[in-house]
């Protein structure tokens, strides 16, 4: 963004009002996005005056690769700050949460989180609860989560996501992350990737449900995916070259920012989100490790984008309607099937859905038409978009996942996610909520199945 005509640096807290109404706020104390950036942490420490004693929370391996050298560097400087190393494979659960609220200091004025999105969404929310400042060290640059006020947090099986407070501090230091392996910051490209569906359902959204829009906000989502996906950010993953690594850091700075100015995540959280959401359930539930945020939402965004597809091939001119509504659900079905599917879960989607999930045909007849009316719009807005298959070469070229089957996803964990992963929200609109409105998930479904080729 142009910083003459904004009128403010982005990088720093900054809020103003915007032509849509609103008004628009980054609340982040301040972003570096620099060679060397973890190391000044003492001067920002001082500066934005964070308090006297700070806690660095880690996980073991980031603590004996970077971390020791860095901590020791800091005491050296005179930075009063404890250390708190989790052990083992980290859970972003009740339990891991519990840990690091128990090992704080009762004289902490702020925390460091030092690693990937598990800790950092782990010490979010344990410096929200506990009152403290928060400041953030990517140890590689899997997700824009690294830059908002949002965590997810497994409670009782389930992921929730939680609001909670802006870090103060971000320190995005380009040699630690340029050393992270590759399928790091691959997956980080994935997140970028994940706001190209997402700004299509949003779209869709504005068109269809009135949800909120404002084009500066897509215009900064924009410079995020540009930016993001450029072919010198796309080629110097894999090597791990400076220059890619800041380019895609600050692209995903770019994305928190719009998420911020809208004060939510629709901009930049579509269909491929939920997707993720219920394809970490399935992980769970088969013992297998989860995958990354980054690499979840890329393979959702190819998705997402290929059940675009579909409903944009469908000739509106002679769509029948009538048919369409009858396919509606019937509630005790579907009430059935959401019990079959999210098990000890299910209540909570049960009440969360309560009345966002409509039954009645003249709603649904409603929704049909409106679709129809804005049909033409969505068509221009979707030739814009890349291709299901342009976004799989881009996951490929950084060598990151692009197939359900790479995150141990199977074809019936697929099916029942593009009818299922949609209930875990209320209040948004996405492709998943348009094919069941239009009556062709089953025939989106299959079609999916034999492009992917399960």
């Amino acid at each position: 963004m142009d910083m003459q005509k904004s009128g403010f640096n982005i990088y720093e807290r900054h809020d103003f009002d915007c032509e849509c109404g609103r008004h628009h706020k980054m609340p982040i104390g301040e972003v570096v996005i620099a060679s060397g950036a973890a190391r000044k942490l003492p001067y920002y420490v001082k500066a934005l005056e964070l308090g006297k004693k700070g806690i660095l929370v880690t996980d073991e391996v980031i603590f004996e690769s970077i971390g020791r050298e860095i901590y020791a560097y800091w005491q050296e400087q005179g930075l009063k700050i404890e250390c708190y190393v989790l052990k083992g494979r980290i859970r972003p659960d009740e339990y891991t949460v519990g840990n690091v609220i128990c090992n704080t200091p009762f004289d902490a004025d702020y925390i460091v989180s030092l690693g990937g999105g598990t800790v950092t969404d782990v010490v979010r929310y344990a410096a929200t609860r506990l009152n403290l400042e928060c400041v953030s060290i990517p140890s590689a640059m899997t997700m824009d989560g690294f830059f908002t006020n949002m965590s997810i947090i497994i409670v009782d099986g389930l992921q929730v996501t939680y609001y909670l407070n802006y870090p103060s501090l971000i320190l995005a230091d380009s040699d630690i992350i340029a050393k992270a392996p590759s399928v790091m910051n691959a997956a980080g490209v994935g997140e970028v990737i994940s706001k190209i569906s997402a700004g299509m359902d949003w779209y869709a959204g504005k068109l269809i449900k009135d949800i909120y829009y404002c084009d500066r906000v897509e215009a900064m989502m924009g410079e995020c995916i540009s930016e993001g996906t450029a072919d010198e950010t796309i080629e110097g993953i894999v090597p791990g070259e400076k220059k890619a690594i800041e380019n895609l850091t600050d692209a995903l700075y770019k994305s928190a920012v719009a998420m911020a100015w809208y004060d939510s995540s629709p901009c930049g959280s579509g269909a491929e989100h939920q997707l993720n959401h219920f394809w970490i359930k399935c992980q769970d539930e088969k013992g297998v490790p989860q995958s990354m945020h980054g690499q979840e939402v890329g393979v959702g965004a190819v998705i997402n984008t290929m059940i675009w597809e579909e409903i944009m091939d469908i000739d509106f001119e002679r769509f029948d309607v009538e048919k369409a509504v009858e396919k509606i659900w019937d509630r005790t079905e579907w009430e059935k099937e959401i019990r079959a599917v999210y098990g000890e879960g299910a209540e909570s989607i049960l009440e969360l859905q309560a009345e966002n999930h409509s039954f009645d045909k003249a709603a649904r007849q409603n929704e049909i038409e409106k679709i129809i009316k804005h049909h033409e719009a969505l068509a221009r807005r979707f030739e814009a978009m890349p291709t299901s298959e342009a976004l799989i070469e881009k996951l490929k070229k950084v060598g990151g996942p692009w197939h359900p089957k790479q995150l141990q996803i199977d074809e019936d964990e697929l099916v029942k996610s593009l009818y299922f992963a949609k209930e875990t929200r209320s209040g948004r609109y996405n492709a998943l909520w348009m094919a069941e409105a239009l009556g062709i998930m089953e025939d989106v479904a299959s079609k999916i199945i034999k492009k992917l080729e399960f």
